[in-house]
């Protein structure tokens, strides 16, 4: 891991962004933004390199306005979708974490997820991939439909919906996922 120390950045805690300052190449921008987790210093991040806008937004108890704004600029947006409401309240958990999941500064469930993207989608939106989903509370099924039929319910003109020109993908839970070309 010696490698990546001289890319290493730190962005400062009164610092919303971060210019890399590179004259050889592309400029990339990195902006990071709260999210409202249980946690200490809990953040999303969107980057634009060169164009390429990425957004990335896990352990997010609720959608921010913030969050939005940025998520519906991205050509990439990699999103939370944590949990199966039935799953979790019909689950083993005890209640109180059951409570500090779904209310308001845990983890977004699949509904909230694809309640977001109808927010946040626009025609130049190509790749959402679901992350972090519970092991123990969702499946990948679940929250690829959900998100699916919010993704069919946006006409994008010509006949045909978001869900037919935007590539959805549930992202592995355990493992890396393979490498995907965000430029198609």
């Amino acid at each position: 891991m010696d490698w990546i120390a001289p890319c290493r950045r730190v962005l400062e805690e009164e610092e919303s962004i971060l210019d890399l300052g590179n004259d050889d190449a592309p400029n990339p921008s990195v902006r990071y933004f709260v999210v409202p987790h249980d946690a200490t210093q809990t953040v999303g991040y969107f980057i634009d390199w060169d164009g390429n806008k990425f957004f990335l937004m896990t352990d997010a108890g609720r959608v921010t306005k913030e969050a939005l704004e940025y998520a519906s600029k991205a050509n990439a947006v990699v999103f939370e979708s944590n949990y199966d409401p039935g799953m979790l309240i019909g689950g083993p958990y005890p209640h109180e974490l059951k409570m500090r999941i779904c209310k308001g500064n845990g983890h977004l469930s699949n509904d909230e997820c694809a309640a977001a993207v109808k927010c946040f989608w626009h025609p130049g939106l190509r790749h959402i991939f679901l992350c972090h989903l519970s092991e123990n509370n969702n499946t990948p099924a679940l929250a690829f439909e959900a998100t699916a039929d919010a993704l069919r319910s946006i006409p994008a003109g010509n006949g045909l919906h978001a869900k037919d020109i935007t590539n959805l993908q549930t992202l592995p839970r355990t493992t890396p996922s393979r490498l995907f070309n965000l430029s198609d």
